[in-house]
């Protein structure tokens, strides 16, 4: 109530569940989704398939942590019929992009500072410093990311650094039997101290295998 949000589930997204999003959705409370596109497209698909027409009054969608292709962008603006918008951005807190009219990324340069080192490649190591944490601050950090650097001046007008598109940051999902898509699985592994790296495959609907390699001696 302190923020004035509302928190639905990435979890539990299906054919039988989304009309319940949906109903919530259309009371008139809600003017902006901030959310992964992996779980907005479900629901997009599911509105354009079964030719949903529903009132609300969402005025943007913004989504984050994951790339989102045109094809899914186009899908979520046009199944909600409103501009959706990329951001990027790290928990950290020491890069931060925001995609313009042009469909370019633009730095957020009041909490962070944001570079692109050349690899030689066509693509660009996003590196950030953190203006805001004075705990902890991150310095050049290179958060594993890389970017496709936009040549010239954007049609916007808008300054900073200027990206064309994020590369990476592809989400994948397990696919239960009621029709849900489960991402985000990282977080099942994150307070274990005892693994060096882990893997689960899907190798059924039914079925999943999760392979991982111990850290000796712990």
């Amino acid at each position: 109530y302190a923020a004035n949000q509302a928190y639905f589930s990435v979890y539990h997204i299906s054919e039988s569940t989304i009309p319940a999003y949906l109903k919530e959705l259309a009371n008139g409370r809600y003017e902006w989704i901030s959310g992964y596109p992996s779980a907005l497209i479900q629901i997009a698909k599911y509105i354009k398939e079964k030719n949903i027409s529903f009132s609300h009054s969402l005025k943007v969608i913004t989504t984050g942590s994951e790339t989102l292709n045109e094809y899914d962008r186009l899908t979520i603006s046009t199944a909600f019929e409103v501009p959706v918008v990329q951001m990027y951005g790290l928990v950290e807190m020491s890069a931060s992009m925001s995609m313009c009219e042009h469909g370019n990324y633009h730095s957020d340069d009041v909490g962070c500072y944001l570079e692109l080192l050349d690899r030689g490649d066509g693509y660009h190591d996003i590196v950030g410093t953190g203006l805001l944490d004075f705990a902890m601050p991150f310095i050049r950090y290179r958060t594993g990311d890389l970017a496709e650097r936009y040549e010239g001046r954007c049609g916007c007008g808008r300054g900073g650094v200027v990206v064309k598109s994020i590369v990476g940051r592809v989400e994948d999902c397990i696919r239960l039997s009621d029709g849900r898509r489960i991402g985000r699985l990282a977080k099942v592994f994150t307070d274990l101290n005892s693994l060096r790296e882990c893997q689960i495959v899907q190798t059924a609907i039914d079925k999943i295998t999760v392979n991982f390699v111990p850290i000796a001696g712990v």
